[in-house]
């Protein structure tokens, strides 16, 4: 409830709390799914790797919504976030087919599409995560989104700890 206290009133104030609701949801999911699919390949564990799965593609879905609330304080009149304070554009485009592939993969399964060769779940590898639309393989690295989830947490504490920096509205 503290941190959007030293904005001024107004659409920005709720959109840094939302983002930074859904930057910390990103990150604690991603870590949560980096240890589980740890440990699953340690222990040799399937149900633990699928679990890990499932909390890396619920970390896709939250960081998705950060992106979109990053990008609407980047339109916003009250802000001076710009473009270059955001992870580049192809990685953003490629997180938002993932999410959409991660959060519709039911129409695919119903028309058919399953057991013929296309990653309908998203799958974790050591190096990156994919899953199949219906346009091919989208591919993640394990970098770009940690890159991605790092720049956006800088962000959202940057924008908290200066907001004098970051607003348009006179005090």
């Amino acid at each position: 409830m503290l941190i959007g206290r030293g904005w001024p009133e107004g659409e920005a104030q709720h959109l840094l709390t939302a983002i930074a609701r859904a930057t910390d949801a990103a990150l604690r999911c991603y870590e949560d799914a980096r240890l589980r699919l740890e440990r699953a390949a340690q222990e040799h564990a399937v149900i633990g790797y699928l679990h890990g799965c499932e909390d890396m593609a619920i970390a896709f879905i939250a960081l998705h919504r950060a992106m979109r609330l990053a990008d609407a304080l980047v339109a916003s009149l009250e802000t001076t976030v710009d473009e270059s304070h955001l992870p580049p554009e192809n990685g953003r485009s490629r997180l938002r087919r993932m999410r959409n592939a991660i959060d519709h993969r039911d129409k695919p399964i119903k028309r058919g599409d399953a057991g013929i060769g296309k990653t309908l779940a998203l799958n974790v590898r050591e190096h990156d995560s994919t899953i199949d639309d219906d346009e091919g393989t989208l591919t993640l690295t394990h970098v770009e989104l940690g890159d991605s989830i790092r720049r956006l947490h800088s962000l959202v504490v940057d924008l908290t700890n200066h907001p004098e920096q970051w607003t348009r509205v006179a005090r």
